[in-house]
């Protein structure tokens, strides 16, 4: 079949099935049907050891797709996620969403914290948005985290990285930005994965393998 298609064809047909092929490898919320699970959660401390002092349901904003936060003075009030977005992560490189708040100042807090089994990690970032703002934290980029505390934790390794990431038990994303009672909403939530050196070097093999064909056939049409 593939002998009687012309190049042009057989090269967009390659392109596709590139493109397939290539994993997504993402945990994603749109909101769009509802909450998908996430909660509230007031922490307090939230340093490590992280402690959940209480939770409760978000506002789901059927028609926008984002959920939203009123705040309370006094702990950290963040967004929970629901265990589709915990335990293994090894293989996600970041972290993408869509943030607002009422009463953002621009001062660095925690945006995102990861927590594990002996540490947390903390993204630290600030925030002055009364319209959505996407933010992209990369898994791979340590030097933008810090250890067990967000303030004074040391700058985040490897080894912190691969520490936490091999067993999640918390995801925050923040949505207390000043010492007032702030209305924070939260949308378009992905963990997106790297591909793995399994699926790519497959890929490599399928690329040697078409460039091959393309080869014997050009040549077969020159020598006819």
């Amino acid at each position: 079949m593939f002998s009687r298609l012309p190049k042009s064809s057989f090269l967009s047909i390659f392109v596709v099935f590139l493109a397939f092929a290539l994993p997504v490898g993402a945990q994603t919320s749109t909101f769009t049907s509802g909450s998908e699970g996430w909660l509230v959660a007031e922490l307090n401390p939230v340093n490590f050891p992280i402690t959940i002092a209480s939770s409760r349901s978000v506002y789901w904003n059927a028609s926008g797709g984002y959920i939203s936060l009123e705040d309370t003075i006094g702990d950290w009030t963040m967004f929970q996620a629901p265990a589709a977005f915990l335990g293994n992560l090894s293989s996600v490189s970041r972290l993408e969403f869509g943030l607002r708040t009422s009463n953002g100042n621009g001062v660095a807090y925690p945006m995102i914290v990861l927590e594990g089994t002996d540490r947390s990690l903390y993204y630290n970032a600030g925030i002055t948005n009364t319209e959505f703002q996407t933010f992209t934290a990369s898994f791979t980029d340590f030097g933008s985290w810090r250890v067990n505390s967000y303030s004074s934790g040391a700058i985040a390794g490897a080894s912190d990285f691969s520490t936490v990431l091999a067993d999640v038990r918390g995801l925050f994303i923040n949505g207390d930005w000043s010492g007032d009672v702030d209305t924070s909403s939260l949308t378009s939530v992905s963990l997106v994965s790297v591909p793995e050196s399994s699926n790519l070097a497959f890929l490599a093999g399928v690329v040697v393998l078409v460039a091959t064909i393309l080869h014997r056939k050009s040549r077969f049409i020159r020598q006819s």
